[in-house]
């Protein structure tokens, strides 16, 4: 770029030619013209900016939620239909070293409504995941939330008490994204806050108890899912999960 290229970018950049859209220019890109104030004003593409966090969601970002409660319905219907068992407890894992019960009780569930129970949750936040950070953030770390959620909780619990569902995944999935809406999000910091107290309040916080739901799964599970919206941060540029911080 030539010297006075330069003194009429430095002149664009100044603001004045928003007063002064006539001034004479000699060659800035092309031939000799008249620049205008809307030469310099930033096109559509170089001035959006795009919040990673809500990106227009696109129904072909279903797809791995809907594949991970297809295979929830088919691991289920077997566990239904046999006396074998795909659910996790402490003495299972902990004693039997059946280390695999703490993916495969993810997707066994009680019943129909059980599994149904959980789908909305894992529909709404796995579509954000996988759009934030494709399969890398939905279902892997998903997933792998699931997995330390299940073996903390039964943990917990008595050596027979048997641990299934994905609740315990869902409930980390929110407080993965919620974690990230509070990092990332451009919204002022109070108001993010707000929002997310608010949402764990009325969507998060059971109205009734019921002694068969695992609470302690819920709660660890969002506490995990905190802990890994912490440790991963996503790229604002191509919406992929960056390392370890």
């Amino acid at each position: 770029m030539g010297e006075d290229d330069k003194e009429a970018k430095e002149f664009a950049d100044s603001g004045w030619l928003l007063d002064y859209a006539d001034y004479d220019i000699k060659e800035f890109e092309g031939p000799e013209r008249k620049l205008y104030a809307e030469d310099f004003l930033p096109t559509e593409d170089s001035d959006r900016h795009v919040n990673p966090l809500f990106q227009e969601l696109r129904l072909s970002g279903l797809k791995p939620a809907l594949l991970f409660l297809l295979l929830a319905y088919t691991v289920s219907l077997l566990d239904w239909n046999s006396s074998f068992s795909f659910s996790i407890s402490r003495d299972s894992f902990f004693v039997g070293r059946e280390y695999w019960r703490s993916m495969t009780a993810l997707f066994l569930h009680a019943d129909l409504a059980h599994l149904l129970a959980n789908s909305w949750l894992v529909l709404i936040f796995g579509w954000l995941l996988f759009q934030v950070g494709g399969l890398i953030s939905f279902p892997v770390l998903a997933i792998g939330i699931g997995i330390v959620t299940n073996i903390a909780t039964v943990y917990f619990y008595p050596p027979h008490v048997n641990l299934v569902g994905a609740s315990g995944m869902a409930y980390g999935m929110v407080g993965l994204w919620l974690t990230w809406f509070i990092r990332f999000d451009d919204t002022p910091i109070v108001k993010r806050w707000l929002r997310v107290i608010a949402f764990t309040l009325i969507v998060l916080f059971p109205s009734v108890f019921r002694e068969e739901v695992s609470y302690l799964a819920h709660a660890l599970g969002f506490c995990v899912g905190v802990v890994a919206g912490l440790l991963f941060r996503i790229k604002k540029d191509n919406l992929s999960l960056r390392d370890l911080h």
